[in-house]
């Protein structure tokens, strides 16, 4: 297929970036970037070190993606590169975790905070392209779901990921613990959004 008729498939674009849902068929590359265990070390139950490990993981993950768009219309993208269309990683906005209740049902009856996430191939860290997707997640967190707040959680030793959401303007809050980890907790509100978002436009 043409490049440009393929680009007409994602869902959303960055500068650099194509977004678009994953399907099975993705399973063999996404498998392939969870086989490298320095990209999966702050990952729960990470790093997989075999790659029987890593596979089950990326399936269970993948399959995840598929259903959480399936129930709420949201979630996690296939983030590709545009110049070579290959997967290079995934990211997007999902529910945080909620114990012992169950998911809600649909966006309107979730009382249960959304975060966004990305994850990136070794090859391709260290080129700003996480802050440059994440930038396209809370812009689609605001904008397009209407979200009034929008957290983010990191390992306490992953200092890249820190990094990347203090760029995006989120601020450190609080110590928590999800996924079985300890973890930092970040968040951004809409009027905090808006309000950086005015101050980088400049003088109109």
């Amino acid at each position: 297929m043409p490049k440009g008729a393929e680009r007409k498939m994602y869902e959303l674009e960055t500068a650099r970036l194509g977004l678009r849902k994953f399907t099975m068929e993705d399973l063999e590359a996404h498998s392939a970037i969870y086989s490298n265990p320095e990209v999966t070390q702050f990952l729960p139950g990470g790093p997989f070190l075999d790659p029987e490990t890593a596979q089950d993981a990326s399936s269970w993950v993948v399959r995840y993606f598929i259903r959480h768009w399936q129930l709420y219309d949201f979630g996690a993208w296939a983030l590709v590169d545009k110049e070579t269309e290959k997967l290079v990683g995934h990211g997007g906005l999902k529910f945080m975790p909620r114990t012992p209740s169950s998911p809600p049902q649909s966006l309107i009856e979730a009382p249960q905070e959304i975060d966004i996430f990305y994850l990136l191939d070794r090859p391709s860290w260290g080129k700003g392209l996480a802050t440059e997707v994440g930038r396209a997640f809370l812009a689609y967190g605001f904008k397009k779901l209407s979200l009034d707040h929008i957290a983010a959680i990191t390992r306490p030793e992953n200092t890249a990921s820190q990094h990347v959401l203090e760029k995006l303007g989120m601020v450190y809050a609080k110590e928590a613990y999800y996924y079985g980890v300890d973890v930092l907790y970040y968040a951004i509100s809409r009027a905090a959004y808006d309000l950086r978002n005015l101050k980088n436009a400049g003088p109109s």
